[in-house]
């Protein structure tokens, strides 16, 4: 048998758990993933546990609510021998709470209901023999006695309305433990019924000193015994009671009677036994006669009625017309304490009910803020290294893209700023004029700022300027590349002219004819220097620092899964949407 199921067995009723404990479940087990999914990203946690913690707390009250565990708790006290284990079982109708001559030992028995008779001591069960001994001394004296803590399941059905403690009481000459053990297990209860033996007079000063101390409590006299007193002797007794504004109720009981009166229909059996006197008689003639006899003693006056059927003479006790009504009373008194309790616990469950729904839904949706935020610094962490990946590529595939065109602008640019110059100096072989080339530095500078190249790179670094300005605040700067680039092809073609600007052709600056210098320049358009392009890489070199100044800003300082707070996100937003509805039904 699983540990729900003993469980089960001794609850007051059978109970489906309603459509908030459902929920609330549900909700127990979101905030546990929660918690598992803050802890393994290393994330502070406390706060929820503890509101896990409540919702639990909650969660068990509903629960106790629906199964009837909010029945009012009933503590039993009085002197010895005032008749407190009788009074439980005049409740019962059933002689199982242990009635001695002696004194109890220090042991509280708690009752309530249960499918099956049981009695168990630190969870372990016992037989009825067994509590009847451990609920009597056995010795003269119980100074060392050890205190028990009994439970008694029994399936009674006021039970399900009320648990009773059956308490050691007051005034135990032979253990003075009882006092200390009562008065604890008077903490809890919410009624107390302080029961007298009216037979000995009223409310000692010892008692009501204790009970004062139990003010906060509702306290119920209970005068039990009373049919050994006059009316007149109980009234006295009353008033001298009330007087002391410390009950909110003084009850005339006689627990005995009341017990009797339940084990067997009183009226009944002396109606059965006329009827068989009468059906003996044929023809009917008896003599049936009624009549009351005062009964005067040193403790009290009573008075006894009389049937008498021809010779037998019947004896009806008056107290038993009254112990139904007592009964009836203090069940009565009973039922309405548990219903007020259970009205009180309602209505307090349901501003907890408000309080929980409000505090965590507040809760959940300022951890969700610093979820989204821890998460949106991680994202844009991961982003920003990844943008700066995708720019440089882009940029290295630019260049390989249009390094092409680019060559092809830049040598057309340079053709297109030289000169063939006729030169008056003779060729020694040919005896003609010779041509020379000359590069026009000016002209090729104007020129090669104008490339399309340029407009291109430009338009795809301004692109990228502003995405990572925009989204990250990373200013990224390059070299005027109009000037970069003039520097550079100032470069790669120093190579093809002399001091003078003349172009070289195996050293010389001279060509045989105008044809020759012709072919020479045409041979430049594939022209292309052994040295790399370094306008690209230059603007990485020149922004790699500020790069890395932002990857540094931007690193978050605590390392989280990324796949995991979107899962916590989810978990997070889904409990909000769920739980707004929850705060605006309550």
């Amino acid at each position: 048998m699983s540990f729900n199921q003993r469980e089960e067995e001794y609850f007051s009723n059978k109970v489906s758990i309603d459509e908030f404990s459902k929920s609330m479940i549900k909700e127990l087990s979101i905030i546990k993933n929660i918690i598992i999914l803050l802890k393994e990203n290393r994330l502070e946690s406390k706060n929820i546990e503890a509101l896990e913690y409540e919702a639990f707390n909650l969660l068990i009250s509903r629960i106790e609510f629906e199964k009837g565990n909010s029945r009012v708790e009933v503590g039993v006290i009085g002197s010895f021998t005032s008749g407190k284990s009788t009074f439980i079982n005049s409740l019962f109708g059933k002689s199982i709470c242990p009635m001695a001559v002696k004194p109890t030992t220090s042991s509280i028995t708690k009752f309530y209901y249960g499918e099956r008779e049981k009695i168990t001591i630190d969870g372990k069960e016992i037989s009825y023999g067994e509590y009847k001994k451990l609920s009597q001394h056995l010795k003269n004296s119980s100074k060392d006695t050890k205190t028990y803590y009994i439970e008694y399941a029994y399936p009674f059905d006021r039970l399900n309305s009320i648990v009773l403690y059956d308490t050691p009481g007051f005034n135990n000459n032979l253990n003075k433990n009882d006092e200390i053990v009562t008065m604890r297990a008077l903490d809890s209860v919410d009624v107390i019924f302080f029961l007298i033996d009216i037979s000995k007079g009223s409310v000692d000063d010892s008692s009501l000193e204790r009970l004062k101390k139990l003010k906060d409590k509702r306290i119920y006299c209970i005068l039990n015994k009373s049919d050994l007193k006059s009316s007149d002797a109980i009234t006295k007794i009353r008033k001298e009671i009330e007087s002391k504004k410390i009950f909110l109720e003084v009850i005339e009981y006689s627990a005995i009677k009341v017990l009797q009166e339940g084990k067997k229909d009183y009226f009944s059996e002396y109606i059965s036994n006329i009827e068989n006197i009468i059906s003996k008689r044929e023809p009917f003639n008896s003599t049936i006669k009624g009549y009351r006899k005062e009964i005067k003693s040193r403790l009290s006056n009573s008075f006894e009625y009389y049937m008498e059927i021809d010779d037998r003479v019947f004896t009806i006790d008056s107290f038993y017309t009254k112990a139904k009504v007592q009964k009836s009373r203090v069940e009565k008194l009973l039922n309405n304490l548990s219903i007020s309790k259970q009205f009180t616990l309602k209505q307090k469950i349901r501003t907890e009910e408000y309080k929980y729904n409000k505090k965590s839904y507040i809760f959940i949706e300022n951890l969700l803020n610093k979820v989204d935020r821890e998460l949106s610094k991680h994202k844009l962490f991961k982003r920003f290294n990844e943008d700066i990946k995708k720019f440089k590529d882009e940029l290295i595939e630019f260049e390989q893209k249009y390094i092409d065109n680019f060559y092809k602008e830049w040598n057309y640019t340079f053709i297109n700023s030289c000169n063939i110059i006729e030169d008056d100096k003779k060729n020694y072989f040919t005896k003609k004029n010779i041509y020379k080339i000359l590069f026009d530095n000016k002209k090729f500078n104007k020129y090669i700022k104008r490339i399309d190249f340029i407009k291109y790179l430009e338009k795809f670094l301004n692109r990228w300027i502003i995405l990572l300005n925009l989204e990250y605040k990373l200013k990224i700067k390059y070299l005027d590349i109009r000037d970069s680039i003039e520097d550079e092809a100032s470069k790669w073609y120093a190579k093809l002219y002399d001091r003078d600007g003349y172009l070289l052709k195996d050293g010389k600056s001279y060509f045989k004819d105008k044809r020759d210098a012709k072919e020479f320049l045409n041979s430049l358009y594939s022209f292309k220097s052994k040295s790399t392009i370094h306008i690209i890489h230059n603007i990485l070199d020149y922004n790699k620092e500020a790069i890395e100044d932002k990857r540094r800003e931007l690193r978050p300082k605590k390392s989280i899964d990324i796949d995991d707070m979107e899962k916590l996100k989810g978990l997070l937003e889904n409990f909000l949407r769920e739980k707004r509805v929850d705060v605006k039904r309550v």
